[in-house]
């Protein structure tokens, strides 16, 4: 997995095809980011306003911050902690 961010935009956007889980998608101005979930990581998918694809890579801690108003981990199959 480390590799990954190393990889060219087709070969990623081939594993997203393939093998990820898509799971939402977030305007941001006038781009748009596409979260997806593989093998226990979380990915994004950027696009530009002209729905071209400008970038994809592993999600940190910080880039999932954005997400946490719209994506629960329950929904994801993780435990609750109460």
């Amino acid at each position: 997995m480390k590799g990954f961010n190393s990889l060219d935009l087709y070969h990623k956007s081939e594993i997203l095809k393939q093998q990820a889980d898509y799971l939402l998608t977030l305007a941001m101005d006038e781009n748009l980011v596409k979260l997806y979930t593989w093998d226990r990581f979380f990915i994004e998918q950027y696009f530009n306003g002209h729905q071209q694809v400008t970038n994809i890579k592993i999600a940190g801690v910080l880039d999932m911050i954005k997400y946490l108003k719209k994506i629960s981990l329950s929904d994801l199959g993780y435990p609750t902690v109460v």
